[in-house]
């Protein structure tokens, strides 16, 4: 015969094997239990707006970076939209490690991630990227009007 505790037990592994009681908050782990157990739990990938919408003006020519820290494996989506008031402006725009920002800034050759070359509207997200911090940066090409332009940054992770 089964002790209330059992019947209880047995019940919750039922709900949990049928997916009912499952808390699928995004951040949350799915597959706890009333009982504490944390076998088989999985973490479900929150997004975290970083900045909506930020207006920049560059100088022809210019380039900067943002510094961004991933804390935890995920992606990198950014949107950039062109805000000039005369003609469209023209931008090289990415992902970069640490460790490139030097090469970037310097106008050495680089690597990066969601990398777009002479673009003025785009919407990009990289690939998983191991934990860390990173930089959002943008090289202004146009030859004699500075870019203007607006930028959305988001993690997910």
């Amino acid at each position: 015969m089964l002790r209330m505790d059992q019947i209880s037990r047995t019940l919750m592994a039922a709900l949990l094997v049928a997916g009912l009681g499952c808390d699928e908050t995004p951040g949350h782990k799915l597959g706890d239990s009333a009982m504490g157990s944390d076998a088989g739990t999985t973490t479900v990938p929150q997004t975290h707006v970083l900045a909506t919408d930020v207006p920049v003006q560059l100088a022809a020519g210019d380039k900067d970076g943002l510094l961004i820290s991933l804390f935890a494996p995920g992606t990198i989506q950014y949107t950039v939209t062109d805000r000039a008031t005369t003609a469209a402006g023209s931008w090289d725009l990415g992902i970069v490690a640490e460790t490139e920002y030097q090469n970037f800034m310097s106008g050495q050759s680089w690597q990066g991630y969601a990398v777009s070359y002479a673009v003025n509207n785009k919407t990009a997200t990289t690939p998983t990227l191991p934990a860390g911090n990173y930089l959002f940066v943008f090289r202004c090409r146009n030859l004699v009007d500075a870019c203007m332009f607006a930028y959305s940054l988001q993690d997910t992770y």
